[in-house]
């Protein structure tokens, strides 16, 4: 799981820079690993362009 907070800590923020950007995330533990499934909502291009409508 994600680390807590720790300005001191190097490397390792991985987790948090997911759970920050990510609508939802869900961690499941692996017999040697882990699972991470994240949900993030990209924009729009044709919106952002200003191409749409």
């Amino acid at each position: 799981m994600a680390h807590t907070a720790d300005p001191d800590r190097i490397g390792q923020h991985g987790l948090e820079i997911v759970k920050a950007v990510s609508e939802d995330l869900a961690v499941r533990q692996e017999p040697v690993d882990k699972c991470v499934t994240a949900r993030i909502t990209l924009p729009d291009p044709l919106v952002h362009a200003g191409a749409g409508g």
